[in-house]
C-alpha cells in the first residue's frame, strides 16, 4: 500500500484531545469523527517520494463531495 501523504486531525485546538491519523480516502462520519476536528497537521507519507507530484489533502463539507472544499498540502 503506498502511503504518499497523511492526514490527522485533532478533537481539540493545539492539538490536543482524540486524534485521528487517516492514510487514505475516508468518509469521517464513519469513524464518528464527523464536525470534530479542530486542529489538523498534513505531513508527507513513507512513499510520497514514490509517487513523484505533490499531493494534496481535500476536505469537503459534505459526504458527496459538494459544498466547501478546504484542500492542503504538507
Amino acid at each position: 500500500m503506498q502511503i504518499p501523504i497523511v492526514l490527522v486531525l485533532w478533537e481539540h485546538p493545539n492539538f490536543g484531545g482524540i486524534k485521528r491519523t487517516i492514510i487514505e480516502d475516508a468518509l469521517l462520519g464513519d469513524s464518528n469523527f464527523n464536525h470534530k476536528a479542530s486542529s489538523i497537521g498534513v505531513h508527507l507519507g513513507p512513499s510520497a517520494a514514490e509517487v513523484g507530484f505533490t499531493q494534496a489533502v481535500s476536505l469537503f463539507e459534505h459526504p458527496d463531495e459538494s459544498g466547501t472544499e478546504v484542500v492542503l498540502i504538507p
